[in-house]
């Protein structure tokens, strides 16, 4: 695990350039507290001439811890989102950083929406100020 650890450090400084919070919790490898890489069974295709084999070996499942706000009716939440496995160290990270870039890309568009929406909403309002002065 502790290569796991080396990895993500690595990619996070190197792609995000923000030095991530990565440890060893409970045997398993916890990324700014919300992506987890823990060691597990994983099945494993191999397709040769002979035909197709599918193998359990070691490998790594990856998780997301997701928070989910209080409604009325239901206390806060955490949501656990199954991103991913792999047989490799290199892949699983790749899994975890795959993630938190699509958090990130999704950020950047909606924020890129939102500001879109406001400007057709200004751009109505004071079209609807300039009728109403004609009118009068």
């Amino acid at each position: 695990m502790e290569r796991v650890v080396e990895i993500a450090k690595q990619v996070w400084a190197s792609t995000f350039k923000h030095k991530a919070s990565v440890q060893i919790v409970d045997g398993e490898v916890m990324i700014d507290d919300y992506i987890s890489i823990a060691p597990g069974k994983v099945e494993f295709r191999r397709v040769s001439l002979l035909g197709e084999e599918i193998t359990e070996e070691d490998g790594y499942v990856v998780t997301l811890w997701k928070s989910i706000p209080a409604t009325y009716m239901d206390p806060p939440d955490v949501d656990e989102v199954h991103l991913g496995e792999s047989i490799s160290a290199y892949d699983a990270v790749e899994i975890a950083a795959q993630a938190v870039l699509s958090d990130i890309c999704h950020g950047v568009f909606e924020s890129m929406s939102y500001a879109e929406y406001i400007e057709e909403q200004d751009a109505y309002a004071k079209k609807a100020k300039l009728a109403i002065k004609n009118q009068y």
